[in-house]
């Protein structure tokens, strides 16, 4: 982080999204065109809960993600952090098996939170305290989670999970008319917790300030090494909550899983508003951000249905979305 940019003010660092482009405007557009292309099918309620279902892993993480990246950091390993705390998760359920499965589920998400938040607390002190650039110190811990989920199963997801394990990742609450998945629920709690973290207290202010100014914050008697070691923490926590979500949804627990998935969430923060100099975001512009992502591969899926098109052009649809979010996101720097 450049140590003579000034900090942003309250004002500007917290608008997030909202102020470097009206993303909600581009969610409201890509929902109408999508509706134009496949018609009710889009629209209909079966679509809508897969929507917030697919949506839901993406964006719990990307609440982590958000925070790591407004104190000027980066988190490559929450991928592979999702493999490894849903294999060590779905492996605590198996072993609790003749537990109520209340207890069981709940000590498997407590068993994968903490493999998360382990995680990330490794990644953040190799960054601190060691002076490992973020970068490398997560792409480190992206190949030994890798790694280390694959030696613990031996390369075969762990199945005969204990029945009332799928619960988490496959249930509803809500109306029979319109019964709103848990995994959705989740998302939206993180969402509400982690936007009220960053807004309202003064770990959140310390973050932006991080972020905006390092050498500033240092100064201000700001703990520039705890407060960005916990953004890795929460991230890494946040990681191992869609483990265990998406180790319920598959009913395994799979090393292969949450491959990739960095890409996804980094393309939510940075389409959502959130600046990569740090210094800038939001959660909520966050949010809408994961929804773009969501609504996209969505609307590509149906559109394949009706016309042959190759599904690789979700990649390339991804990557003109960040480019362009990117590009928007410089353009409103040369503004200010």
């Amino acid at each position: 982080m450049a140590e003579g940019r000034a900090a942003p003010s309250a004002e500007t660092a917290r608008r997030g999204a909202w102020g470097q482009a009206p993303i909600a405007l581009i969610l409201l557009g890509l929902c109408l065109l999508t509706w134009l292309l496949c018609g009710n099918t889009f629209v209909r309620q079966q679509n809508v809960l897969n929507v917030a279902n697919q949506v839901s892993m993406n964006a719990v993480i990307a609440c982590g993600m958000t925070m790591v990246i407004i104190g000027g950091g980066i988190d490559l390993s929450v991928g592979s952090v999702v493999a490894l705390s849903g294999v060590i998760g779905a492996l605590a359920a198996k072993r609790l098996g003749g537990a109520p499965p209340g207890l069981m589920i709940a000590a498997a998400m407590g068993v994968a939170m903490a493999v998360g938040a382990g995680c990330g607390a490794f990644s953040g002190l190799m960054s601190t305290k060691c002076r490992v650039p973020p970068f490398i110190a997560t792409l480190a811990m992206m190949a030994a989670a890798s790694g280390f989920a694959f030696i613990i199963t031996g390369g075969i997801a762990v199945f005969d999970l204990p029945e009332g394990f799928s619960a988490l990742g496959r249930g509803h609450i809500g109306p029979r008319a319109f019964p709103i998945p848990i995994p959705a629920v989740i998302m939206l709690c993180v969402v509400g917790a982690s936007a009220l973290l960053l807004r309202f207290t003064t770990f959140g202010r310390h973050v932006y300030a991080v972020g905006g100014n390092e050498a500033a914050a240092q100064l201000s008697g700001v703990s520039v090494g705890r407060v960005r070691l916990a953004t890795h923490v929460i991230t890494g926590l946040f990681a191992g909550l869609a483990g265990i979500i998406l180790a319920s949804r598959l009913n395994s627990g799979d090393p292969k899983s949450g491959f990739g998935w960095e890409l996804n969430v980094i393309a939510a923060v940075v389409v959502g508003g959130t600046s990569l100099m740090g210094g800038k975001g939001a959660v909520l512009g966050t949010f809408i951000g994961a929804l773009v992502i969501g609504v996209l591969n969505n609307g590509l899926n149906l559109i394949q249905a009706r016309w042959p098109i190759s599904p690789y052009w979700q990649k390339v649809a991804l990557g003109a979305v960040i480019l362009v979010a990117v590009l928007i996101d410089q353009m409103g720097k040369r503004k200010e």
